[in-house]
């Protein structure tokens, strides 16, 4: 019996993560980034280890409030959601051709998320 997904450049064992991986990094973690995510953007606020806010260095973590807060609440959701695509969707046998269009997204994402913050961080700086 041929294991190979239609179209697929690899063997459909090597797409797919052992149980314990797909459950507890691609659902489990995926979600608690997500959820953090969420609420720091509703909150808009959230806790930055290493951050004092003015300046870096010599402190074990400060609050990070508006437009910066936003901005990683963002990056912490689409990072979540890359997990999920990942290591959810990759071993799917209908979601996995979707999941690297999935990851792409969710990494421009992150990245913006976190520009905007380290922005809004350096203009109060």
């Amino acid at each position: 019996m041929d294991t190979r997904m239609p179209d697929s450049p690899c063997d459909a064992e090597d797409l797919v993560s052992p149980p314990w991986m797909r459950w507890g990094v691609g659902a489990v973690v995926a979600l608690a980034l997500s959820v953090y995510g969420v609420h720091c953007v509703a909150a808009g606020r959230m806790w930055l280890p290493g951050y004092s806010p003015g300046g870096f260095g010599g402190s074990d973590g400060g609050l990070v409030v508006g437009g910066a807060a936003y901005g990683m609440g963002i990056a912490y959701l689409a990072l979540g959601a890359f997990l999920h695509f990942r290591f959810f969707w990759e071993g799917h046998p209908r979601l996995w051709r979707l999941a690297g269009v999935g990851q792409a997204v969710s990494l421009l994402a992150v990245l913006c998320g976190a520009g905007y913050a380290m922005l809004k961080m350096l203009e109060s700086w």
